[in-house]
C-alpha cells in the first residue's frame, strides 16, 4: 500500500478535498495527497540508491581482500591456532590436565583418567587408570547395567584424541602409544529407507573397523553383538575380538555383558576386567570403578526398578529369573550325570545335588550341606 492516512468513518467530515481516497475498510478510509506521493517515490528510490551503494562498498572490499588474499589466509591461519592454542592453556590450567609422554609402540598408561564431558555435571567423578601392552592388548569389560562401562571406553578414546590434538590430557599422568586411528562401534539405530536394520548397521560398523584396524589403531567396541540371539551374538563377538587381539593385535576396550566372551581372557594379550558395585540392602550402589575380573550380574531388574516398572511387573520378572537360573543349573548337572557313565561316586553326588531343595533349608543348614559335599567333591580327586 506504501505510504497513506488513515481517518475513522466519524472523522470523514473533516477530510480535505485534496485528499485521494486509496483504500476503504470497515471503520475507517486510507487517503494519499499528491505531497505523500512524491514523498514515498523519493524515500523509495533513496533505498534503491542506498541498497545498490552498499552493494557497490561490498564488491569493492571484495575486490581489495582478493588482492591480499594470501595475506589474509595467512592471518586468519595464525589467529586460529592462536585462539585454539589460548583455549585449551586455559582448559589444561583450570582442569588441571597433564602433559602427555609419547612412545612408538602399544604400551600406553593412562593414570586416573577422566572423562572430560562428564566431570563437568557429575560432582564426584571417579577417574580410572588404563593400562595396554603385548600382555593387555584387548581389555574385556562387564559389570552391571549403569556401572559405567560405556563411560570409561569413551573415556579412554576422548583421552587418545585430547592428547593427539594438543598434548595434554584429562587425566594425573598420560604415557601413550601413538594410534593411527580411532576406530568405534558404540550406538546404532536401524535406516529403514535403506532396508538397514539395527543389527545391519552394527555389522557395517564392525566390518568398517575390521578391514581399517592396525596393530597402532585403538578400537572402541560397545556391546558388540547384541541386537541378534544371543549364540549369534556371542559368537560374532568373540570372533571379532579373537581376530583384532591375534591377527591385528591392536589395542581394544570391549564393554559386554557375554559373559562366555571372558574365557578369552585366558589367552595371552586378553585381559579381563569389571566395573565394581557393592549390595547395599535391598538394591546396589554402583562404584564406577575399574577392578580386575569378571563381574557376573548384571543387575538388570534393578535399574527396572529405578525406571519405574510397576512393582508387580517386577516381582514376576525376579519370578522368571530365578526359574531360568534353576533350570539352567539343572540341564548342567543332568548333563554331567549323563556323562559320569558307570562312575557310581559321581552319580552319588549328582542325585544328591539335583535332589536338593534349597529353598527350604536355612542358611547354616547350607554351609554344613556345602561343607560336606566340598568334602566329597575333593575325595572323588579327578573324577569330575
Amino acid at each position: 500500500m506504501g505510504y497513506f492516512i488513515e481517518v475513522t468513518k466519524p472523522n470523514l467530515k473533516l477530510v480535505p478535498k485534496y485528499f485521494k481516497r486509496r483504500q476503504t475498510l470497515s471503520s475507517s478510509e486510507r487517503f494519499t495527497t499528491d505531497y505523500l506521493k512524491s514523498l514515498e517515490e523519493e524515500i523509495t528510490t533513496l533505498r534503491e540508491r542506498s541498497n545498490h551503494l552498499e552493494y557497490e562498498l561490498f564488491c569493492n572490499l571484495r575486490e581489495r581482500v582478493l588482492e591480499g588474499l594470501e595475506r589474509v589466509a595467512k592471518n586468519s591461519l595464525v589467529l586460529a591456532e592462536l585462539d585454539f592454542l589460548l583455549g585449551m592453556s586455559k582448559v589444561v590450567e583450570e582442569k588441571n590436565w597433564c602433559e602427555v609422554e609419547f612412545t612408538e609402540g602399544i604400551d600406553t598408561l593412562i593414570e586416573e583418567g577422566r572423562n572430560p564431558i562428564m566431570e563437568e555435571t557429575i560432582r564426584d567423578f571417579v577417574p580410572n587408570d588404563t593400562r595396554f601392552s603385548e600382555e593387555e592388548r584387548v581389555l574385556i569389560i562387564t559389570g552391571p547395567n549403569m556401572a559405567g562401562k560405556s563411560s570409561y571406553i569413551r573415556q579412554v578414546a576422548l583421552i587418545f584424541l585430547l592428547a593427539q590434538m594438543c598434548g595434554f590430557a584429562p587425566a594425573r599422568k598420560v604415557r601413550l602409544g601413538v594410534a593411527d586411528a580411532l576406530l568405534t562401534r558404540i550406538g546404532s539405530g536401524d535406516y529403514l529407507p535403506l532396508g538397514i536394520s539395527t543389527f545391519l548397521n552394527e555389522m557395517l560398523d564392525v566390518s568398517n573397523v575390521i578391514n581399517n584396524a592396525t596393530k597402532k589403531s585403538l578400537v572402541i567396541l560397545d556391546e558388540i553383538g547384541r541386537g541378534t540371539s544371543t549364540y549369534d551374538g556371542i559368537s560374532i563377538a568373540k570372533a571379532v575380538l579373537e581376530y583384532l587381539g591375534e591377527r591385528v593385535g591392536c589395542r581394544v576396550l570391549c564393554a559386554t555383558h557375554f559373559l562366555e566372551l571372558t574365557e578369552l581372557g585366558k589367552k595371552r594379550g586378553f585381559k579381563n576386567y569389571h566395573m565394581g558395585v557393592e549390595r547395599d540392602g535391598g538394591g546396589v550402589r554402583f562404584l564406577y570403578r575399574l577392578v580386575e575380573g569378571v563381574g557376573r550380574e548384571s543387575f538388570g531388574i534393578e535399574v527396572a526398578k529405578m525406571a519405574g516398572i510397576p512393582q508387580e511387573v517386577v516381582k514376576k520378572a525376579e519370578e522368571h529369573l530365578r526359574r531360568l537360573r534353576e533350570g539352567n543349573t539343572i540341564r548342567v548337572l543332568e548333563e554331567a550325570y549323563q556323562r559320569s557313565g558307570e562312575d557310581e561316586e559321581i552319580k552319588e553326588v549328582l542325585r544328591e545335588l539335583l535332589s536338593l531343595q534349597i529353598e527350604r533349608m536355612t542358611p547354616l543348614e547350607a554351609l554344613i550341606y556345602l561343607a560336606k559335599l566340598k568334602e566329597k567333591v575333593l575325595g572323588l580327586k579327578t573324577k569330575l
